[in-house]
């Protein structure tokens, strides 16, 4: 598992199941969880290892990818507040199934594996929320990759957009800072498809391009685009 850059504490995410302590799950989570904060482009556990901890998302964004030996690496999902991850490999004891790193700087929590396990033993009731919370992972991850590229790329674009500053003569704005390469990466698609898919965008008003990074210049237009249109 990478080192973390140094501890903080979580806070309040109205998006974090963690902070609202969803489940009896979540309640020894929280117990057996230390803070800590990691820097972007860091890695925190890496396919094949053996799994140490559980990681529960506070703040950022973590890329889970995979790839088979000598195969380009697949991302499967990117992970945001309030997703908990490594529990099957922790339950099941066996090598955590993929990569996972930070993209942009973030909070986590994590809880030691031999912990859990013990609270697990002490506390047989809790198995029915592991598997319910296992269950609903998947399904997740399985929507995510039923999405047609456009959609996936617009979703993307709307999560990872971020406020940054204004001034009295100037509204406050939306920014991507992701690189073209990064999207397709995250997204699954080639460079060029993603250019394509930008370039339409571009076309019809929804973004422009300011010193190498995407701004969103209508929100909710960009948001109405999901489910429809080209796939």
């Amino acid at each position: 598992m990478g080192r973390p850059n140094d501890l903080s504490p979580c806070g309040e995410n109205p998006s974090c199941a963690l902070c609202h302590r969803l489940s009896d799950l979540w309640l020894r989570i929280e117990e057996l969880s230390l803070p800590v904060a990691y820097p972007a482009r860091r890695r925190i556990f890496k396919q094949g290892e053996t799994p140490a901890h559980l990681v529960v998302v506070c703040s950022g964004a973590v890329r889970l990818y995979g790839a088979h030996p000598g195969g380009r690496p697949m991302t499967f999902r990117v992970a945001q507040p309030g997703d908990l991850l490594g529990l099957a490999a922790v339950v099941t004891r066996q090598p955590y199934a993929f990569s996972a790193d930070t993209i942009f700087p973030c909070s986590l929590r994590l809880v030691p594996g031999r912990a859990f396990l013990r609270a697990l033993e002490a506390e047989p009731t809790l198995w029915a929320h592991v598997a319910e919370e296992i269950a609903r992972r998947h399904y997740d991850m399985a929507e995510q990759l039923k999405q047609p590229p456009r959609q996936r790329l617009i979703r993307l674009l709307l999560a990872f957009s971020v406020l940054v500053g204004s001034s009295p003569r100037r509204a406050p704005r939306h920014v991507v800072r992701l690189t073209n390469e990064e999207l397709a990466d995250l997204v699954g698609l080639s460079e060029r498809r993603v250019r394509q898919y930008l370039a339409e965008l571009r076309g019809q008003g929804v973004i422009t391009r300011r010193r190498g990074w995407l701004e969103i210049a209508d929100r909710e237009r960009l948001r109405g685009m999901i489910g429809k249109g080209r796939r």
